[in-house]
């Protein structure tokens, strides 16, 4: 009813405005309406309050006010619905809460209406607010939904510019915010099996563990380049890392990319030492009775020679060792 004020009196400033149900209780001001932004009829489509204006040397005036509800002209099988991704300019990827364009909607509106009438076309982030007329959004194409993550209701109302009268009101806009289906880096590794750098990986729960209960999703692989790789299984591979895009098979269809990391780990191998290495005559050669069946042995080069390849049959105080890996 707030909304009458400005067609009664030019300047409220000063005046007590109040309304009231019947036109003794504006007379007697008894009674006041207190909920005047989200009064409800009391007679179905028409009903009447009184309005009562004072000034402060207490003389007032009475007026009635008729309240005429038009039934909606939107359909109720007209909704939008409007996705968007989570985005991280309210300080977080994952609080439900985006920046959406709906601009579009009011000329969707419009539309239902025959062309050429003069309608004025607003939004509202709640019923109350459409009803009262009040605290309208105005930035349709930049409107973040701050105070409802997720999923907020937009309510749309139509108004005839001739008398003000309501030609629609109702939930018709809905914005969702799809989830970034964020996804956390694998590392696999496993030992080589046959020394060639290769290891097949058996992929068979790979893709669950990477999605870790994500659902609705669609997984995609792909090399340093860019290049597709299917994943197969098993899934042979040197030491390499896959790049991973998951993406919402909804909505906006809201992507992340991650990786996976394989990981062929050598597997150590010995070879065995040159019996040259190993055998020597003992020592003591002065006397066979001084001989005692121990000898000195170098084995500084054992470790090495034990753990590489050898390059080819020099003395093992000659090698050149390569590693194997």
């Amino acid at each position: 009813m707030n909304e009458t004020i400005p067609l009664l009196v030019s300047n409220p400033t000063g005046l007590t405005i109040t309304f009231h149900e019947t036109l003794t209780q504006a007379q007697d001001e008894s009674s006041s309406i207190t909920n005047t932004n989200s009064y409800t009829n009391q007679i179905v489509n028409n009903d009447i309050v009184y309005v009562r204006v004072e000034n402060a040397n207490g003389c007032y005036k009475t007026a009635q006010v008729n309240l005429q509800v038009s039934t909606t002209s939107i359909p109720t099988s007209f909704q939008l619905t409007y996705h968007e991704c989570d985005d991280a300019l309210s300080g977080s990827t994952t609080d439900g809460v985006t920046t959406f364009n709906f601009s579009d909607a009011e000329s969707q509106v419009r539309a239902l209406y025959p062309s050429g009438q003069l309608l004025d076309v607003t939004f509202y982030k709640n019923l109350a607010d459409a009803l009262s007329e009040s605290n309208k959004i105005t930035n349709t194409s930049n409107y973040t939904n701050v105070g409802y993550p997720n999923i907020q209701n937009i309510y749309v109302r139509v108004d005839s510019q001739i008398n003000n009268e309501c030609l629609g009101l109702g939930h018709h806009i809905t914005l969702k915010v799809d989830r970034i289906p964020i996804v956390q880096p694998l590392t696999i590794r496993h030992c080589d099996d046959n020394h060639d750098g290769v290891f097949a990986f058996n992929t068979t729960n790979l893709e669950a563990t990477l999605l870790n209960g994500l659902t609705n999703v669609i997984v995609t692989y792909s090399d340093s380049n860019g290049n597709p790789i299917t994943m197969s299984n098993p899934f042979a591979i040197t030491s390499q890392i896959i790049n991973v895009k998951v993406k919402n098979n909804y909505g906006k269809q809201c992507e992340y990319t991650t990786t996976i990391q394989f990981i062929v780990d050598d597997l150590p191998e010995a070879f065995a030492l040159p019996i040259t290495a190993t055998t020597h005559c003992d020592d003591d050669e002065t006397s066979p009775s001084l001989q005692n069946g121990q000898f000195a042995f170098d084995t500084t080069g054992f470790q090495a020679a034990i753990l590489v390849y050898k390059t080819d049959n020099l003395p093992l105080t000659q090698q050149v060792f390569k590693p194997q890996y």
